[in-house]
């Protein structure tokens, strides 16, 4: 059986219990008494007189319940067989529908039970009045005024309780008493340190209740904890103060980083050499360059092999510490190179500084106006040979002359020889294949000094100073015949050069001399793209339609243009061909000569089937004005 306890109450009660309605069928019975009315049988839906022990016993069971729902009161019989009284009550006495039946001795311990939970009540009470001031109080002043009086109507006695708080110096609640008088106190301590203490007395002769002592003990740490949390938050509060204005220094110090940052960016951005600073590993940390990526990664580029050389100019700065500058050529490009050592505070050189300026264009330009300078040195010199050629030419041509007429003197007299001497022969030859001959090998001499006179005036003409006027009266022919005369010995090894040239082509004003570079330029690209050895270029000339203008088609069977520097070919500097010591002008500057004459330049090509270029020139009669 299952006895009443302040600790498990609720649960004694209900098993002590049984509850049935106004027709005595049982609506619930309790585990403890069922064990002792009915041998632990479970009555739950029967009539209460069912197994009921004892026939009297039965008998004052329905006298009494009849009784209780009549008088609405609580009535009370023993059981001679069970030796216990068994007590009646309404379940509600404001209604007659169920009752409760239960032991005396269980009821009794109940109430003394409530009463000592009423106790416990009020104690509760007395916490939750003091927790809810804890919340409330802005000031611990307003906090120990206020909870004195709660304190006391927590204990048994509250009339005859005084309650006394003591707080750094200071005193709260009822003035303390010189009469002797029963006490009690609790320290206040925050962190390990005393700070006060509640003191409670008591009149009279009564004595306090161990709950009571806990109570105060309770209330004592809940005071510690209360006072050690608020200081702390103040203290935070206080902490949270300095950290903020801290933090808004640091965000003003952040944003003055930024804008140093951007303007330093940029800085950088607007220099348009690249900048580079690098570790000793390779490995970048900072870059103006976007192409760069991420800084971390090795630095791969202009610098790689001199980073893995322990020689290089690059480590030299890192080991003596001192700037260099030199030059390197980075997949035909130019670099001109600038390294400064960036020191640490120890004094050693853990990074570099590396600016590289694009300088290929410079380059060029240098290239270009050497070339230019050795042109104009081999123009002079050109100049100079061809009329060293041309005197001894001259004599040649003169004494051919002379020679000819001379042999048309002799050979009737050689005939006349001949008759009387039929072995005759001339230079280890027969008379008849010598007298056959001879004169095509003199017409041949002949021409050939011609033909050395052509040339020298061409190489004199190609040579000579231009003013760039479009002045001169051109035979597009003439201009093709004559390119192809200053460049067929070099082309005979490479293609086959054939000219389709219109005889119709009108003559037209431009500048002949450049014109001619133009045509030169072009017929040495077409011959230098072949590499096999059937390889051929046509040359055409035509007037087509009303001849408003003329056009000229060099075309070959060479390698073709690739489509991805179709666009890029007539660009300054651009070249496909720099380690056989092309410049990339060729092209650039035969496309201004043609726009010079108001014509244009357009390109027609496969890869590996060959190339045609086309050019137009409109047929101007006049000088432009």
């Amino acid at each position: 059986m299952v006895m009443l306890n302040k600790e498990n109450f609720a649960l004694g009660v209900i098993n002590n219990i049984i509850i049935i309605n106004e027709k005595n069928i049982i609506l619930f019975i309790g585990d403890a008494i069922m064990d002792v009315i009915y041998k632990g049988e479970d009555r739950t839906g029967e009539e209460i007189f069912s197994g009921f022990p004892g026939h009297k016993d039965g008998d004052n069971l329905e006298k009494n319940l009849k009784l209780v729902r009549r008088e609405k009161v609580t009535k009370s019989f023993f059981h001679t067989r069970l030796g216990k009284n068994i007590v009646i009550f309404p379940a509600n006495y404001e209604k007659e529908k169920n009752i409760i039946i239960s032991f005396e001795d269980e009821i009794v311990n109940a109430n003394i039970i409530s009463s000592e939970l009423k106790e416990r009540v009020k104690e509760l009470q007395c916490l939750y009045s003091i927790s809810h001031e804890i919340n409330a109080a802005k000031t611990f002043d307003e906090l120990f005024e206020n909870t004195a009086d709660h304190i006391s109507n927590g204990f048994q006695f509250p009339d005859l309780t005084s309650v006394t708080i003591r707080f750094d110096r200071k005193s709260y609640g009822d003035k303390e008493s010189d009469d002797p008088v029963t006490s009690i106190e609790e320290k206040i301590t925050v962190e390990g340190t005393e700070r006060g203490l509640i003191k409670v007395s008591l009149r009279g002769n009564e004595k306090f209740l161990e709950e009571e002592d806990a109570l105060i003990k309770e209330i004592a740490d809940s005071f510690s904890k209360t006072i050690e949390r608020v200081e702390s938050r103040a203290d935070l509060e206080k902490k949270k103060l300095i950290l903020e204005r801290k933090n808004l220094k640091l965000l003003e110090l952040t944003e003055e980083c930024a804008r140093n940052r951007e303007e330093l960016e940029t800085l950088l951005g607007a220099i348009t050499d690249r900048i580079y600073v690098v570790e000793k590993d390779g490995a970048m940390s900072m870059s103006n360059y976007k192409d760069i990526g991420d800084v971390e990664q090795k630095f791969e580029g202009v610098c790689k092999s001199e980073l893995q050389n322990s020689k290089s100019p690059i480590m030299n700065v890192f080991n003596a510490g001192k700037s260099i500058n030199f030059e390197k050529k980075i997949n035909n490009l130019y670099f001109s190179i600038r390294v400064y050592p960036i020191f640490s505070q120890k004094g050693d050189v853990g990074k570099i500084l590396v600016m590289c300026r694009n300088v290929t264009e410079k380059k060029e330009l240098e290239n270009q106006m050497l070339q230019s300078n050795k042109l104009a040195s081999l123009g002079k010199l050109v100049a100079g040979i061809a009329h060293e050629i041309n005197n001894p030419n001259t004599f040649i041509r003169g004494n051919l002359k002379i020679i000819k007429e001379s042999f048309d003197d002799i050979f009737p007299i050689i005939n006349k020889y001949k008759r009387g001497h039929p072995d005759l022969k001339i230079a280890r030859l027969d008379y008849n294949i010598f007298k056959e001959n001879i004169p095509f090998l003199i017409n041949d001499m002949f021409e050939g000094s011609n033909r050395i006179k052509k040339i020298v005036d061409d190489l004199r003409n190609y040579a000579r100073k231009d003013e760039g006027f479009l002045t001169d009266d051109v035979d597009i022919n003439l201009v093709i015949n004559n390119a192809f005369r200053l460049v067929e010995s070099q082309t005979r090894r490479m293609a086959q050069i054939k000219l389709q040239l219109d005889d119709k082509s009108p003559v037209f004003k431009g500048n002949f001399q450049k014109l001619e570079q133009v045509i030169v330029n072009m017929i040495l690209n077409a011959a230098q793209s072949i590499n096999g050895q059937k390889g051929k270029v046509v040359i055409s000339s035509s007037c087509p339609d009303s001849c408003e203008f003329i056009e000229v088609k060099i075309s070959d069977n060479g390698k073709g243009i690739n489509e991805d520097i179709m666009n890029s070919i007539f660009d300054p500097f651009f070249t496909t061909k720099r380690d056989k010591g092309g410049t990339g002008l060729g092209l650039s500057i035969s496309y201004g000569i043609i726009k010079e004459h108001g014509g244009e330049i357009k390109v027609s090509s496969k890869s590996g089937e060959g190339t045609e270029f086309l050019i137009t020139i409109p047929v101007r009669r006049e000088i432009d004005k």
